[in-house]
């Protein structure tokens, strides 16, 4: 690292989702007779988390009688019942065009219904 934050305080507002710094990071020099790296790089493995993930999950049911020995349940499951959008795929190849970009999502929402009928 060249001194810098190796993440974007404001990522989420660049234009291509910019989530390290590019600023921060440098490629180590390469022997040119082997082609393999002249010494390591200056930052450890795992020092740099990708973004937090976090959803809400809801679940809401209610219970009828219809008869004596008949009852019925509706309920519906939402999993990431606000639809938060979390990033995943953090380019970490140095050489690649899209270095340190988010390059896709995961936990879309999801919504299940259920019925259940009891005799």
């Amino acid at each position: 690292m060249l001194g810098e934050s190796p993440i974007n305080e404001n990522w989420q507002g660049t234009p291509n989702l910019q989530y390290l710094n590019l600023k921060a990071f440098t490629q180590v020099p390469v022997i040119q007779a082997s082609g393999a790296a002249s010494r390591p790089g200056s930052l450890g493995w795992g020092s740099v988390r990708g973004p937090g993930f976090w959803n809400v999950n809801l679940s809401i049911g209610k219970n009828f009688t219809i008869m004596e020995k008949v009852k019925l349940q509706l309920r519906t499951d939402m999993f990431n019942a606000l639809n938060k959008v979390n990033f995943t795929g953090i380019t970490t190849s140095i050489n690649s065009a899209t270095f340190g970009q988010a390059r896709s999502t995961r936990g879309q929402r999801v919504i299940q219904l259920n019925g259940r009928l009891s005799f």
